[in-house]
């Protein structure tokens, strides 16, 4: 049984923005008899390894935060939330098993839509040990900027999970299809909620710099002014090669290279 604790993190002693304050004040609202707990630079310890110490120093709160659900789950268990994400219904009726988790897509879990496991859980174990053996910085200076949901979903890839956005049993893990914890697609900027969501995402994009947000959001008004198809391909033309740029100096040629595939396979529908 998973305890009746909400985690969250607020590194960089920042205000709250209204929608924060909107989203915690919901989960204040759906499980008043809840523990929640703030966890920042007085109570965490940021220096627990590379990882976490480079990407703080960095002031990516983001992938300090990448870590930080899973050493807390682990170490207390409960329930992880990010703090853009908004309950719609109370979260009693997932508590009855060893973990949970929610698909963002057919291709990706994403944990960061909120995620609650018990004490000592072995997945998680797994998850924390992916970033003790990695640096945030890398040796050429770049930041490592793959993002949670990538790693999140390879982890779990090895104890069972499909790339489907469906309902799927785990041998200790319950994942949920993306209508439960992601009804806003992160593609289009839509919100399609159903009577089986229990909260939404609202994606404040906090680990994208401020242009990468803007791009973002510009890519949602095109979609919806001109349709998923040409929205998606006029929004590669505009903020194509600033991505182009930032792939190139994050991941190098390879990973610039990669980027380049990816766009023509949008455009011409080709490999």
């Amino acid at each position: 049984m998973i305890p009746k604790v909400i985690h969250y993190c607020w590194f960089g002693n920042g205000e709250y923005s209204e929608k924060m304050e909107k989203c915690i004040s919901s989960w204040k609202k759906y499980c008043p008899d809840y523990e929640i707990i703030c966890w920042n630079e007085e109570n965490y310890d940021i220096h627990k390894n590379k990882y976490v110490e480079q990407a703080y120093e960095k002031k990516m709160w983001a992938f300090v935060s990448d870590y930080f659900r899973f050493d807390v789950i682990y170490n207390y268990g409960g329930i992880y939330l990010d703090t853009d994400v908004e309950l719609l219904k109370p979260l009693d009726k997932l508590l009855d098993c060893e973990m949970y988790a929610g698909m963002e897509s057919k291709d990706y879990v994403a944990l960061g839509l909120g995620f609650g496991a018990v004490k000592g859980h072995p997945y998680v174990k797994e998850l924390m040990g992916y970033f003790e053996v990695r640096d945030f910085v890398r040796d050429n200076g770049q930041m490592d900027l793959k993002t949670g949901p990538m790693i999140q979903t390879e982890v779990l890839l090895r104890h069972g999970l499909k790339k489907e956005d469906s309902f799927q049993r785990l041998e200790k893990c319950i994942v949920y299809p993306s209508e439960v914890f992601n009804p806003k697609s992160f593609q289009t900027g839509e919100t399609h909620i159903t009577n089986k969501t229990i909260s939404i995402h609202h994606y404040d994009m906090s680990w994208l710099n401020e242009r990468q947000k803007r791009n973002k959001e510009r890519e949602w008004e095109l979609k919806k002014k001109y349709g998923s198809k040409w929205g998606k391909i006029l929004g590669i033309i505009q903020t194509g090669p600033y991505k182009l740029i930032m792939k190139f100096r994050s991941e190098g040629i390879k990973g610039g290279y990669l980027y380049l595939k990816t766009i023509g396979k949008n455009i011409f529908g080709k490999k």
